[in-house]
């Protein structure tokens, strides 16, 4: 009921809150920030057709993305949700920088499509871990997750361009776009952060924000 809610405001200013949005902004970031380079990507890296780009890129970033929610559907209420998001955002991590910096370029799409593992369970896990942390917390809860988890899938798209141009002076080589993407590595090193930041709250309290 309405009075069994836990009330928003005070949800919303604990710190246990604050860190799922983080966490959620750079699960969205982490997960389309790839995505949807990955297509452009392998044209330009590997000088492949639109169609086999796609095959290539997004379509097995897709495939490996939907497999891991597959595994985590089955197994989800079995595994730490904290621990399962840190080792996805390491991962994650690990996936851009390697898809910027190894110079072998078929080497690096596969890292490129590795990141779809990766971010696989980070946005259904995150609402379960919110769920968890505040079991009455209501529609409002979710609407605001939603909503920032939306606005990571606008900004991580967006910084990796904006990180290309930057660097390159308007070039949009496959080059660039690696550098671009290595750039795209700040969004899950936060996310591994903001996790960490809700273990230690866990184990010393001091859930409010004020």
């Amino acid at each position: 009921t309405k009075e069994e809610k836990t009330p928003f405001f005070n949800m919303l200013f604990s710190k246990q809150f604050i860190f799922c949005i983080i966490i959620m902004i750079c699960s969205g970031a982490s997960e389309i920030g790839m995505s949807q380079w990955s297509s452009y990507f392998a044209e330009a890296g590997l000088k492949v057709s639109k169609f086999t780009g796609d095959l290539l890129g997004p379509c097995l970033f897709a495939v490996l993305m939907g497999t891991g929610r597959m595994i985590y559907g089955f197994i989800g209420e079995k595994i730490n949700l904290k621990t399962a998001l840190c080792c996805s955002a390491a991962l994650c991590a690990a996936c851009y920088i390697g898809t910027s910096f190894i110079s072998n370029p078929v080497i690096s799409l596969l890292t490129c499509a590795l990141t779809g593992i990766s971010v696989s369970i980070m946005w259904p896990a995150t609402l379960s871990l919110a769920a968890k942390l505040f079991p009455k917390g209501g529609g409002s809860m979710y609407s605001v997750l939603a909503l920032s988890g939306d606005t990571g899938c606008t900004l991580g798209p967006w910084f990796i361009s904006f990180m290309t141009l930057s660097v390159s002076s308007g070039n949009t080589s496959g080059e660039a776009l690696k550098t671009g993407l290595g750039f795209g590595a700040l969004f899950p090193v936060i996310m591994l952060f903001a996790v960490v930041m809700l273990k230690t709250i866990d184990k010393h309290g001091n859930n409010d924000i004020i």
